[in-house]
Parts: structure tokens; sequence; C-alpha cells
């Protein structure tokens, strides 16, 4: 894929949805970030929903799926969620709230 022409994308979808009023209007964007490219990492802030590979994670230096959320999650926008696959020690998730802080879930 063309990340350029992707983020070309997701800026027009967010442009689309700040101009909307009512939630129901706003588009949802999801992204999967599953290849080891540290130019998927634009994706983060743009992205509604994320979901992420654990070798992604691990190429960003993460050792586990919560020291994923903490370290990927920072790059989340509000409101955004991201989930963290991490093969057979389970699935951990996060989402940004309104004070930026960091509502965590996860599941062994």
């Amino acid at each position: 894929r063309n990340v350029g022409e992707v983020v070309k994308m997701l800026e027009v979808i967010d442009e689309h949805n700040k101009s909307r009023v009512h939630p129901s209007e706003r588009l949802t964007v999801s992204v999967e970030l599953e290849k080891s490219k540290p130019e998927l990492m634009s994706f983060l802030p743009r992205a509604d929903v994320v979901f992420v590979s654990k070798d992604f994670c691990r190429y960003q230096g993460c050792e586990n799926g919560h020291e994923a959320l903490q370290q990927l999650g920072a790059k989340l926008k509000v409101g955004a969620k991201m989930i963290v696959a991490w093969g057979e020690l389970g699935a951990y998730g996060v989402e940004k709230n309104l004070s930026s802080e960091l509502s965590e879930v996860s599941r062994s």
C-alpha cells in the first residue's frame, strides 16, 4: 500500500468528520498495523480503531502487550481504540479518553 496516499485519504475523512455535527454522520476509520514498516505509525493519530500485530509491536521495541498499549496508545487520537493481538498470550486493548488518559483492558 502507498502510505502517503492512504494518509491523504485519512485527512479527507478527517475534514469530512470535522464538518459533521451529529456523530451518526461521521465516518469511522479502522487500520491494521501488521508489517514492520515505520511509516505505518502515521496512521495511529488518524484512526478511530487500530488493530496491531505482535510483530509490529516488537518492531517498535515493545516486549509485551502492556508495553505496546502504553507506547503506541500515547499516539492515538482522543476517543480512539487500539487492539493488540499477542498470540498465545492473549489480546490487549486500550481507549484514549477525553483527558488523554488510556483505559486499558487485557485478556490472557
